[in-house]
């Protein structure tokens, strides 16, 4: 139940869907008389829509979360690396059978130099497909085809293909 109403916020909270839907309310606003909340919704969208596309508000917000925590030292030894999914964009490697990266696809990067850096070290790749409404290729399924074109050995690889989230990646990756 978490999956689907995560999936369901996150569609209506996306600024540019967020604009869209304050912009109908603006016009459903405009139809039914009432100016003053038609322009507030308008305004808003607006609003919205320049911080999101004309400044870098978001990564400016990012940036704490990220800096919060130092990149600790890798131990001398390593037995495993888990990589959780949402690297890959799923419909188009389904599509096309190939390994397309989308803006989290550094994780799959840093998986497969640490892979190489520790070659003795399983690499647990847990994601399936996180969509609700289209279908996509998950992460497990397309990882193999990377990180062996990355020098990553196959044999070395354990696949979980179920998780839809991060909750389930550790459910089913334990």
């Amino acid at each position: 139940m978490f999956f689907y109403l995560s999936k369901i916020f996150w569609f209506f909270i996306q600024p540019l869907n967020l604009a869209i839907f304050l912009l109908l309310a603006g016009l459903l606003a405009v139809t039914i008389g009432r100016r003053r909340l038609a322009a507030a919704g308008s305004v808003l969208a607006f609003l919205i829509l320049a911080l999101s596309a004309w400044t870098s508000l978001g990564a400016m917000m990012l940036n704490p979360l990220e800096e919060r925590f130092q990149r600790p030292p890798l131990p001398e030894k390593v037995d495993g690396i888990v990589v959780l999914g949402g690297g890959f964009e799923g419909a188009i490697n389904l599509a096309r059978g190939g390994y397309e990266l989308n803006s989290s696809g550094d994780r799959m990067v840093e998986t497969a130099i640490l892979a190489r850096r520790f070659p003795t070290a399983k690499v647990v790749v847990s994601g399936g497909t996180g969509a609700l409404f289209l279908d996509g290729e998950g992460d497990a399924a397309t990882a193999p085809r990377l990180l062996t074109a990355l020098g990553v050995a196959a044999d070395w690889m354990i696949l979980e293909n179920k998780s839809r989230n991060t909750y389930e990646n550790a459910v089913f990756t334990k």
